[in-house]
């Protein structure tokens, strides 16, 4: 009869004993939830180190906002590497200037025809600015008459007409676009007051 391995017994009883309970759960369960965080599908480090940005592709064509906003580029949009970030600023902190300094001129420069809809959406890029994408924004709430409603985007000095359609019928808003903004926002045309104006010359009484 063969005689067990000295080596094998000690390990096996090492693994059986109150060290191996805490080798185990010091060293081998840590090591196994750490792989599961850092692993497919969680892959939490390769998320921090992206910051938050998407790389578009094969596994991800879109991002979305949690309200459904959702920025689209195709395959053949694409004209190089490229990693999405889509946030939002709600609206009531955007208007009253308190959704930081970066923004504030944003809202101070806001044209009195406009009125905002929607919260504003900052749109973060990082590698090739795509040829084409599709941005689809859900119609907000209390928007109608839906055919003065219109995307709008600041450049940083001015507020800018983004050109969309209103699907009334899906109740969203759709933008095919040809580069990507860097914010957009919903708003509502008001119609601006009209102004009469005529010159009045000495001794002229205006009838």
């Amino acid at each position: 009869m063969e005689k067990p391995d000295p080596l094998a017994r000690a390990l096996n009883g090492l693994i059986k004993g109150k060290w191996g309970t805490w080798v185990i759960n010091l060293g081998l369960v840590p090591i196994l939830i750490l792989a599961g965080v850092l692993l497919p599908p969680i892959s939490a480090g390769k998320r921090i180190i992206e910051g938050g940005y998407t790389p578009i592709g094969e596994d991800h064509w879109s991002v979305e906002d949690p309200d459904g906003t959702q920025l689209t580029v195709p395959p053949e949009g694409l004209s190089g590497q490229l990693s999405v970030k889509l946030t939002s600023v709600p609206r009531l902190n955007f208007l009253e200037g308190s959704a930081g300094k970066h923004l504030l001129k944003a809202a101070e420069s806001l044209p009195l025809y406009l009125e905002m809809k929607s919260p504003l959406y900052l749109i973060s890029w990082r590698g090739a600015m795509p040829r084409a994408a599709i941005l689809t924004m859900p119609i907000p709430n209390d928007a109608e008459p839906y055919d003065t409603l219109d995307l709008y985007t600041w450049t940083g000095t001015e507020w800018q007409w983004l050109p969309s359609r209103v699907l009334a019928a899906d109740d969203v808003i759709v933008a095919e676009l040809s580069s990507l903004p860097s914010s957009v926002a919903v708003v509502q045309t008001k119609p601006l007051a009209q102004v009469i104006s005529t010159a009045v010359y000495p001794g002229q009484t205006i009838p």
